[in-house]
């Protein structure tokens, strides 16, 4: 008998599973971040001032439910933006799944984008960020203005001091992190910035953000084009170019076409002026031995003359029909 409740038992947590293990393998997975950065400034209060933003380029299945993401437990004033809206959301308001902030942001086909703004109280002259990926990113990179902030970290390689917009910033940076990996900044008010060691990356030993420079990715960040795939634009660009060249092929074709036969109009015009000068001068010939032959009808030489006149005439005359045919048709 117990040997037989523990068989119904077993049977019932199994047929239990099912569904759970059939949403499961249908649900999407979750995408990886394609540009996740995080900005350090000087806060009007003495504080730091984050601005995180994470950008999404969902090509396949789109995921069920909202876009969750992890805040540091010291952020304060935490604000989050769907895109490019400048309507805030309180993340005080917001549902929690654990450790994760459910945003009121659904999963969208083609572009999504979040961004976080916030606050680290600074004790002691730094401030430190402690928080966990959610996501794999494809790049990742934080940076701080150079003359405000001196920031480090151990999970990112650091690429030194680039110049953005004419401003100086200590940037740090990696490829293709996997999710789940922790991150931690420290963050000094002025002094000497200390140097990252490492880099978090499945593929890439040499720390470069990818193909594109932060100065690059900064730019493309605040302008209006944002929300689109950068990349759709080099194409479009590419298929501009391509246009233009063939257009420019065809135009030039046209006008070295329209050039040579404007030429060949020319000389068939020159041709038929030639022609017609001639036909009259044997025409005038042809007068001028009709009158000598008046005189002498038998002199042989004076009928040579003019059987060779109308041949040539006869020949003269094909070739101005031939011309004023060729000029019609043109």
């Amino acid at each position: 008998m117990k040997k037989k409740h523990i068989i119904i038992l077993a049977v019932t947590m199994v047929l239990l599973l099912i569904p759970n293990l059939a949403l499961a393998a249908q649900q999407a997975p979750l995408p990886a971040v394609k540009l996740h950065h995080f900005l350090f400034k000087t806060g009007q209060d003495g504080n730091i001032s984050v601005d995180e933003v994470l950008q999404w380029n969902v090509t396949g299945d789109t995921p069920e439910g909202n876009i969750e993401l992890r805040v540091p437990d010291n952020a304060v004033e935490v604000l989050l933006y769907k895109g490019s809206s400048p309507q805030p959301v309180k993340a005080d308001n917001l549902e929690r799944n654990g450790d994760k902030v459910v945003t009121p942001f659904k999963w969208t086909k083609g572009n999504n984008e979040v961004r976080l703004t916030y606050k680290l109280p600074v004790t002691g002259g730094k401030a430190v960020l402690s928080t966990q990926l959610v996501y794999a990113n494809e790049v990742l990179y934080a940076l701080a203005p150079a003359d405000e902030l001196s920031i480090s970290t151990k999970q990112l390689q650091d690429l030194g001091v680039q110049n953005m917009e004419s401003k100086e910033f200590r940037v740090f940076g990696g490829q293709n992190v996997p999710s789940g990996i922790g991150l931690e900044f420290e963050i000094i008010m002025g002094g000497k910035a200390s140097t990252g060691r490492g880099i978090v990356s499945k593929t890439s030993p040499t720390g470069k953000i990818g193909f594109h420079s932060p100065e690059h990715l900064s730019r493309w960040y605040n302008s209006p084009l944002r929300n689109t795939n950068p990349h759709l634009w080099l194409v479009f660009l590419g298929v501009l170019i391509v246009a233009f060249l063939v257009a420019a092929s065809l135009y030039i074709r046209k006008r070295v076409k329209e050039a040579r036969e404007k030429e060949d109009e020319e000389k068939l015009h020159k041709l038929f002026l030639s022609l017609q000068a001639r036909h009259k001068k044997l025409l005038n010939n042809l007068v001028k031995i009709e009158e000598q032959l008046e005189n002498n009808p038998d002199d042989g030489e004076l009928l040579k003359k003019k059987k060779a006149y109308w041949e040539l005439l006869r020949e003269v005359k094909i070739k101005l029909k031939a011309v004023e045919e060729e000029l019609d048709a043109q």
